[in-house]
């Protein structure tokens, strides 16, 4: 009898062991399970990450001449704005010259030192009726952060029917970068 009992204990013992291994293994398991998971993730997070600075870097690759004409648009300076609003008339037939330059409330601090600034110009301009008009058309559509504000079209004084002249003022609201202040 005796025998019977320690040969139950031992079976016991063994059951426990066994038991204890079989919890022990399945913890293993399921944490071997966890890291992979988390593994997993972590090589989806990235790729997620990789494939979306492939993508920012493409559209940057893509959109490197438009940021560039856009950049050298933004930083045109109060003097390149006038080259380029005179020159915008005599494109288009009309004798124009900007008569004056207003700021137009408080600048903006750029980095760099420089300032944004709203300025409005009045360029005046003189030439047949299609060519005023076109230069108006011209105002409207500048490669510049730009609004035409007033726009005066009236019949030069003085002028002959066959070859009649046109006068337009116009009013345009641009932003300047101004350096140096």
């Amino acid at each position: 009898m005796e025998r019977t009992i320690y040969f139950s204990w031992f079976l016991l013992l063994l059951a426990l062991l066994a038991f204890g291994a079989v919890v022990y293994e399945a913890g293993e398991i399921r944490i071997a399970a966890t890291e992979r998971a988390s593994a997993a993730s972590q090589a989806e997070q990235q790729l997620d990450r990789s494939a979306h600075s492939q993508r920012v870097s493409a559209i940057a690759a893509d959109t490197k001449k438009e940021r560039d004409q856009l950049d050298a648009f933004a930083h045109l300076d109060i003097v390149r704005s006038v080259q380029l609003l005179e020159g915008a008339g005599r494109g288009a037939g009309v004798n124009a010259t900007v008569t004056s330059a207003n700021a137009e409330g408080d600048s903006i601090d750029l980095p760099g030192g420089e300032q944004l600034q709203t300025v409005v110009f009045s360029v005046v301009g003189e030439g047949s009726f299609a060519n005023v008009m076109h230069a108006v058309e011209l105002y409207e559509h500048l490669p510049l952060a730009s609004e035409v504000l007033q726009l005066d079209i009236e019949r030069a004084s003085g002028a002959k029917e066959q070859k009649a002249a046109w006068r337009m003022t116009i009013r345009i609201r641009v932003l300047t970068i101004v350096t140096g202040l």
